[in-house]
């Protein structure tokens, strides 16, 4: 399963869309907050995801990512 899809919401929610076709809208603030390098808590830079690889991204070497099996439970 990959991510095909992510568009902004609002503050730290993104909508993903994955390559089953299930939509789900995840609110990464209390993730970022947690594990997260401080610079990405800054909306301008959490702004500056992409989708690569079928992965949500931060960073150019993927300074952040996130398990795709535990973005379908949150």
């Amino acid at each position: 399963m990959q991510v095909t899809e992510a568009k902004h919401i609002e503050g730290y929610k993104i909508q993903l869309t994955f390559s089953t076709g299930k939509i789900r809208v995840i609110d990464f603030e209390k993730k970022f907050i947690k594990y997260a390098p401080s610079k990405w808590l800054k909306m301008e830079n959490f702004m500056k995801f992409k989708v690569d690889e079928g992965n949500i991204v931060w960073g150019k070497n993927w300074d952040v990512i996130f398990n795709i099996e535990s973005l379908l439970r949150w």
